[in-house]
């Protein structure tokens, strides 16, 4: 695979001559490429650095999901089934974490499962059980 290295120090230039793209560095031509070429390799540079930056921000989203665990927030912050695993594994047993927020999620409870216990009454609505007609008034007018 080819590679394009760019040190700081040296100028790096995008021209468009008529229908082409060129890609310069010191006066020296690097790429020509068609214009359907060029938007391709923009793609996929695109696609790339964002995937580049995703990993670079792990262990971001590791310490931010395992505080929304240790909070006992139900939001994911990730599809990825192996970053939720090690962010519950910090939010468990990161002394840090676990002193910055006492108290923690209960025993038993299983990360990122809500629950809702018990069943409401007939006649009321929400988890508050407040019923129908007092808030919201007649449903529909009649």
């Amino acid at each position: 695979m080819a590679q394009l290295y760019f040190p700081a120090n040296e100028k790096v230039t995008v021209k468009v001559e008529g229908t082409r793209v060129l890609l310069i560095r010191n006066g020296t031509l690097l790429l020509d490429l068609t214009w359907e070429g060029a938007k391709g390799l923009a793609r996929a540079l695109r696609i790339q650095s964002a995937r580049a930056e995703q990993a670079s921000k792990i262990p971001e989203l590791i310490n931010d999901q395992a505080t929304l665990i240790r909070a006992g927030v139900p939001i994911a912050l990730t599809n990825d089934p192996r970053i939720f695993k090690e962010a519950g594994n910090e939010a468990a047993f990161n002394r840090e974490l676990r002193k910055a927020l006492p108290g923690g999620i209960p025993t038993g409870v299983t990360f990122g499962s809500p629950c809702v216990k018990g069943k409401p009454k007939k006649g009321t609505i929400g988890a508050q059980g407040i019923p129908s007609g007092e808030v919201f008034g007649k449903i529909g007018g009649r």
